[in-house]
């Protein structure tokens, strides 16, 4: 006897399908793994397996049996460091999240559906991600001064090597290792601020500066002057924080994209300022992929949290419109562009000019 599929799972089914598609597949999360795995990392298995499966699927289960052990490892690794990394622990509870994402793989690979083992990547998935959790278990009992179990020092050069979203939420999926960066965020940004001064002082030539955050808010008092002298109202709301509309407004007419995303909307590569609605409120957060670093409803408190965290993970790139804002605020606080240049990453001329144009209005209006 055969049982009508319930609605509303076959419903709950195609939006989390939607979901992953757009967050691993249409950001290019999934190929530019692979690219770091294979042409970076040199993982030559992997790209074998990956072409035999796909240019012989005839042939596919005899090649697999063959060292089957070996070749599920090298395959299964790939994977689910992409399945934790893109995808936050509480999504990837949901059900038949792990066949949907599988599914999509096999799509996106073309070999057929159902080539993957379903049921011994979830035991696996699970050992692994249960061990992974054991190994990183922090004393929750830690303070910003308690550094015992994990170094400040290291946390900073740990911090200072990661490159992409995707390597910074696999490194810290776990809860309580990332809860102790939150805890411990100013004293890991004013050790990496020492170290920047020192490398300063001994090299003249060295590009960077430390930054002294509360110089950063007068960034912000100049965006609300320069607003000011535009003639624009600023509109208070009990919904929103009113700085937001300051920004977007002035990002709007200079041609440069909004650096504020709704949080269900961004890819998973996405590092900058977000937010949701709930209870006729906004709330703005840090977010780096789906992991939430900071949250407030006071936007420049945000902003804050966004230039700290930017400090203390250089290599990770930003997209045009955070970018924008990053440069803006540095800028207009008096520090040169290359103090929030990340990596190898292009100027907009469009911020630098803007800067420029706001800190001319402002002085010749002081």
């Amino acid at each position: 006897m055969s049982f009508p599929i319930d609605s509303n799972l076959k419903n709950l089914n195609v939006s989390n399908e939607k979901f992953i598609q757009t967050r691993v597949f249409q950001s290019k999360v999934f190929d530019t793994r692979y690219l770091q795995e294979t042409a970076i990392g040199g993982n030559v298995l992997l790209v074998n397996i990956v072409s035999y499966i796909k240019d012989n699927n005839t042939d596919k289960e005899r090649f697999l049996n063959a060292n089957r052990s070996r070749r599920f490892k090298c395959i299964f690794s790939f994977l689910y460091s992409v399945y934790v990394s893109a995808l936050d622990e509480q999504f990837r509870k949901k059900l038949e999240t792990a066949n949907i994402f599988l599914s999509l793989v096999e799509k996106h690979w073309e070999i057929g559906n159902n080539f993957f083992d379903r049921e011994r990547f979830k035991k696996n998935y699970t050992a692994r991600w249960n061990r992974f959790k054991k190994s990183q278990i922090i004393n929750d009992k830690n303070t910003e001064t308690d550094t015992n179990l994990l170094d400040i020092n290291s946390m900073v050069d740990t911090l200072d090597k990661i490159k992409t979203v995707l390597d910074f939420c696999f490194q810290f999926q776990n809860s309580e290792s990332l809860n102790y960066i939150k805890k411990n965020v100013m004293s890991i940004f004013n050790k990496k601020m020492e170290i920047i001064n020192s490398k300063f002082l001994k090299l003249k030539i060295y590009s960077k500066k430390p930054i002294n955050i509360d110089q950063i808010k007068i960034g912000y008092e100049k965006i609300l002057r320069y607003n000011e002298k535009l003639g624009n109202k600023l509109n208070k709301s009990e919904f929103r924080d009113s700085f937001q509309d300051v920004i977007e407004e002035i990002f709007f007419k200079n041609n440069l994209e909004n650096p504020f995303l709704k949080f269900d909307k961004i890819p998973s590569s996405y590092f900058g300022i977000t937010y949701k609605d709930q209870n006729n409120k906004r709330n703005y957060y840090v977010s780096i992929g789906a992991i939430i670093l900071y949250d407030s409803f006071k936007l420049d408190q945000v902003i804050e949290k966004f230039i700290i965290y930017n400090q203390i993970l250089p290599k990770i790139r930003l997209t045009k419109g955070s970018k924008d804002l990053y440069m803006l605020i540095g800028c207009l606080s008096g520090y040169d562009k290359k103090c929030f240049i990340k990596g190898r990453a292009i100027i907009n001329k469009a911020s630098v000019e803007l800067a420029a144009e706001i800190n001319d209005i402002c002085i010749l209006n002081d």
